[in-house]
């Protein structure tokens, strides 16, 4: 039997397979034709997909939209995100865009950044300043074998109501395992004081 790859792609490989018989008594070549022949490979699967739903990254909490007047010092219903990740959490970035941006500065958070892996200014901002995380956790999310973890933010977003007038901040959360990623986004909406 011989099978002679014709071209492949990430997700086909199309081949041609001729069988040929020979017997040791007579000098004779028996050719088969192979034209009638079908293969189906089933349904093609999405690479957006994991493979194995047992090792989907899942949420709870999250996408999340919370509203809030400015000057609120809580905002109502402000709940943590729980991420669990059967194949460990390997990187948790984090996306700041909206109304906030201008005012990161002020509590020395950058933009944008992995709560696996952060440099020494931002892992003090994150644990002392903000109390976002403990030491403990990073080192169990830096090691990448955390498989459960809550994610407390209201401490972070509390913080919005105080500093922006009004508009909306949004927070996008992308967790990876190494194989998959998934995330969603917190969204902040204040609105302005009245008079």
């Amino acid at each position: 039997i011989n099978i002679t790859e014709d071209g492949a792609t990430s997700s086909s490989i199309d081949f041609t397979m001729s069988v040929d018989f020979s017997f040791t008594e007579h000098d004779e070549v028996i050719t088969i034709p192979v034209e009638e022949i079908t293969f189906n490979p089933g349904e093609p699967t999405d690479p957006e997909e994991p493979t194995d739903p047992e090792a989907a990254i899942t949420f709870e909490g999250l996408p999340a939209t919370y509203t809030c007047n400015n000057g609120d010092e809580v905002i109502a219903g402000v709940q943590d995100v729980h991420i669990m990740a059967p194949n460990g959490i390997k990187s948790l970035i984090v996306n700041i865009s909206g109304e906030i941006v201008p005012l990161l500065g002020t509590v020395s958070l950058p933009q944008s950044f992995d709560v696996c892996s952060m440099n020494d200014d931002v892992k003090n901002t994150i644990i002392q300043g903000l109390g976002l995380i403990t030491e403990e956790d990073y080192t169990m999310l830096h090691a990448g074998t955390c498989t459960d973890y809550t994610f407390k933010l209201a401490n972070l977003l509390n913080l919005i109501p105080a500093v922006v007038a009004s508009g909306d901040s949004v927070f996008n959360l992308s967790v990876s395992d190494g194989t998959n990623t998934e995330g969603g986004d917190i969204t902040v909406t204040v609105n302005a004081k009245e008079g």
